[in-house]
């Protein structure tokens, strides 16, 4: 809505990653490299190609890998490797 995208847990297990951690790589797979760059902390990097975006911490560490399919003029997210909380 207007006031920004909330996140709500009913459930809380242990092992699993926070919600809000979850939404905001399943919106990292959808929204455009550009928006998420001036947002990104200083000195990471989101490598941005046709068939796989990988966001790098600012030593050039993978942080989150997103795999793709193409799917007629554009490509759809199909896979979210999650470095940092191990999913």
């Amino acid at each position: 809505d207007q006031t920004g995208i909330h996140t709500e847990q009913a459930m809380k297990i242990d092992g699993l990653p926070p919600a809000n951690q979850v939404l905001a790589d399943i919106m990292l797979s959808y929204w455009p490299a550009q928006r998420w760059q001036p947002l990104l902390p200083a000195g990471w990097k989101l490598d941005d190609q046709p068939l796989r975006r990988t966001l790098l911490d600012n030593k050039g560490k993978t942080i989150t890998r997103i795999d793709y399919l193409p799917q007629g003029s554009g490509r759809q997210p199909v896979s979210i490797t999650q470095m940092a909380f191990h999913y």
